[in-house]
C-alpha cells in the first residue's frame, strides 16, 4: 500500500473517470504526511485520523479558528465528521478563510476589491451560515 494512504475504495473510481478525485485525494494525503506529519489517517489518505481530527489539524493553527469551530460544533469522536476530519470537504474552509479576515476586516475588503473592481465601501459584518439541525 502507498505511504500516503488508501485514495479508492470498494470501486468508488468508477464515478471519477478523469482521476481528479483520486489526484485531490492524494495531494491531501501527502500534505498530511508530509507537512503535517501525522502519519495516521481513517479510511482514505486525505481524512484525518480522531484523534489529529479532535485536536484541529483540518484547521489553520492561529486566529483562533479552532476555537471559534468549537463554538460552532463541538467535535464528535463516535461518528465520521467531514468538517474535523475530511481534508477534501468544503465544510471547513469558511472558518479557514473568513475567520483571520474578521480581524482585519479593512484587509478584507481590499482583498475583496481586488476582485470585484473597488465596489465594496466596507465590511461590517461576517456571518458563517449553517444549516441548523
Amino acid at each position: 500500500m502507498d505511504k500516503y494512504g488508501k485514495q479508492y475504495e470498494n470501486g468508488d473510481d468508477k464515478f471519477d473517470s478523469y482521476g481528479f478525485k483520486k489526484k485531490a485525494r492524494k495531494h491531501q494525503s501527502i500534505y498530511r504526511l508530509d507537512i503535517l506529519k501525522l502519519p495516521e489517517y481513517e479510511n482514505y489518505g486525505n481524512r484525518l485520523c480522531k484523534k489529529d481530527a479532535k485536536n484541529g489539524f483540518n484547521f489553520y493553527n492561529g486566529f483562533g479558528i479552532f476555537e471559534e469551530v468549537l463554538n460552532y460544533q463541538k467535535f464528535n469522536e463516535n461518528k465520521y465528521q467531514a468538517l474535523f476530519q475530511d481534508m477534501l470537504c468544503s465544510e471547513h474552509i469558511p472558518f479557514n478563510f473568513f475567520v483571520p479576515f474578521y480581524e482585519n476586516r479593512n484587509l478584507l475588503k481590499n482583498v475583496f476589491n481586488e476582485i470585484l473592481k473597488n465596489i465594496i465601501y466596507s465590511i461590517d459584518l461576517i456571518k458563517i451560515e449553517y444549516k441548523k439541525k
